[in-house]
Formats: structure tokens, sequence, C-alpha cells
């Protein structure tokens, strides 16, 4: 240990000791000193500036500094332009893609415009004030002033329809059956496609109004209706059957004329139709007492004027309504059931059916 000791001493001597050289100057400096000197002298261009009583000039560091800032900006300069460059066609594909997208836009909203266009549904026509009869120009209001034939058509249309629908064309119609009516309504915009034009089907119900309207006034001139009460007080229309009897024929004969009185009731009823397809209520003027329907679908009241004229006995015309055995001179005859001598027949007298 003692010895190991002695060597550190001695080391430490020997590295603490200065160590003394001569110069070329012949002093003695420690080589400590001189070698720290080497280490952190000047340089060779340094000692010659040094040798020549100059320094290094300060602008030299800035210039070189500036050269390289203006490297630098150049350089992202240079890069900002390419940057700005690729900014500017990504700009132009984006417009040119925009544009290509406004032409087909245009070109589907211009397809879509003329499919609109041709499955355009008619405007439907509101119902004007008033009904016929009662200030109501049907033709007119349905735009047929300048189209007579269309106009018919129509009428023919809901006519047939009512004849085939069974509709009860003795009463109003309010007092039809409502599945019918609809019924009634939708074959008539299917027969006719021009009476969907209108609105809930107005047109449809005025034409159907004026139809019974007129059928039941006809009916009532020519005796094969007549007016009477229901139980409730009600006016209502009840069919009446006309039969020709001629005194001293026997019992034969007269079911004989019975019949042909009931060809010439069917012949009446098909002159009575032939008459409405000639164009009933296609007037311009307001149709008037032949088309009315009083109280907004209730029957017409088709009062005929009283007979002043005593009947023959053997000739006269007696009245009954269906199902009704009474005749004129019994208690329940109110006197509605008389017919003017205009009406009646030649030869005959009217049976209760």
């Amino acid at each position: 240990m003692a010895q190991s000791a002695n060597k550190e001493n001695r080391a430490v001597t020997t590295l603490t000791a200065p160590v003394s050289s001569t110069g070329k100057t012949g002093q003695k400096v420690s080589s400590s000193k001189t070698s720290t000197r080497n280490r952190s002298g000047p340089n060779d261009s340094e000692k010659h500036l040094q040798a020549k009583g100059t320094s290094a000039p300060a602008h030299t560091t800035k210039q070189s500094g500036k050269k390289k800032n203006n490297k630098r900006n150049y350089e992202e300069s240079q890069g900002g332009r390419e940057r700005a460059e690729e900014l500017e066609a990504e700009i132009a594909a984006l417009r040119a893609a925009i544009g290509e997208e406004r032409a087909a836009r245009k070109e589907l909203e211009e397809s879509m415009r003329k499919m609109k266009t041709h499955h355009k549904k008619p405007r439907l026509i509101p119902k004007p004030r008033g009904s016929v009869g009662h200030g109501l120009k049907l033709r007119k209001e349905m735009k047929l002033t300048n189209n007579r034939q269309l106009y018919l058509d129509c009428l023919t249309t809901v006519r047939d329809l009512c004849l085939a629908g069974r509709l009860d064309w003795k009463k109003g119609i309010k007092e039809q059956d409502v599945g019918a009516l609809g019924d009634l309504y939708e074959l008539a915009r299917t027969e006719q496609p021009y009476l969907a034009r209108f609105e809930n089907d107005w047109a449809t119900a005025q034409i159907l109004i004026q139809f019974m309207a007129n059928r039941r006034k006809n009916a009532l001139n020519k005796g094969r209706v007549v007016a009477t009460r229901d139980a409730d007080g009600r006016r209502i229309l009840k069919t009446v059957k006309v039969v020709r009897k001629v005194a001293g024929e026997d019992e034969d004969a007269g079911e004989g004329t019975r019949g042909a009185s009931d060809g010439d009731s069917n012949q009446d009823d098909l002159g009575e139709d032939n008459g409405l397809d000639n164009g009933y209520g296609d007037d311009e003027e307001d149709p008037g007492d032949d088309e009315l329907e009083y109280g907004d679908g209730e029957d017409v009241d088709e009062r005929q004027p009283e007979d002043d004229d005593e009947p023959e006995d053997e000739n006269s015309w007696e009245e009954q309504p269906a199902g009704d055995d009474s005749g004129p001179g019994s208690d329940d005859d109110s006197g509605s059931h008389n017919v003017p001598p205009a009406k009646r027949r030649k030869i005959g007298n009217v049976l209760a059916v």
C-alpha cells in the first residue's frame, strides 16, 4: 500500500511540475502555457494580417450572410411560384368541371320541363255560382260555346249512364244513392275524358240534374206519372198506366187494347229520349222551366192547370196512382190528379197500375 501511494505522489509531482524549456528568444516558458497558446492561437491568415497590422473586415461576414439570405429567399420564391402555378391549374380544372356540371344540369332541367309540360294535368274548372235553371249557363261554363258536338256528347254520356245505372229519375239528386252517384261520376270521367276537367264533377252533376228534371216534366205532361204525397206529406211522383177502353167491347178485346196502349207508352219513352239526343238544354239562354231543379235537387213542381171543362161520362179520364184503387170521387182524391184536356187520350180511361 505504501509503495502504491508513493507512486501516485510521484506521478502528481511530475504532472504538476513545470517543465522549463528554452525558446527561440532564449526565455524559459512552461510547457503547459506553450501548449495552451498553440491550441488557442491565431491561424496563418490571422498571423499574416496581424503582421501587416490589419484585421479581418466586418463587411465580409455580412455579405456572405446576405448572399445566403438572398439564396434562401430566391429558393422560397421559386417554390412559391411553382405552388401558385399548381393552384391556378387546379382552379382552372375545377372551373371546367363546374361548367360541365352546369351544362348537364341545365340539360336535365330542360328535359324535365318538357316532361312536365307533356304530362301536365289541365287545371280543374271550378264550379260557378247557381245551377241549371237558376242563372247558370251550362254550355258556357263548360267552355263549349264553340264546340256543340262535344257538349252533346257529354249530355248523351251522362244520360246513358243514368239509365244504365238504374237511377230513379222521379227523385231529386239528393235522394239518390251516394254509391251509385259516385260510380256514375267515375264512369263519366272514363267514358268522356272532358268531364274530368271539372272540379268535384260539378258539370256531370248539373247535366244529371237537368236530364232527370226534363224527364220528370215530360212524364208529367204526358200523364205517365202523377204527383202525390207520401205518408210524411212529402211530394212524390207515381207511375200510372194509360189504357184505352172502348164501350161495348168484350173482355178479350179489352185485353188486346191494353197491350196496344203499352206499346204506345213505350213509343212515348223512345220519342222523349230521341228528343233529348237532339241537344236538350244546349241553348245559350237560360234553360228556363225545362231544366229546373227546385230546392237544389228536389223534384220539380210541374203543376198542371185545373180543367174547367166537365169530362163526358164515357170518354172521361181518371188518374190513379200506382197501388191506389180509389177514383177521383173517393175521399182520398186531392184533385191534383186531373189531367188537362189537351193531354187526354181520344178514347179510354186511366186505370191504376
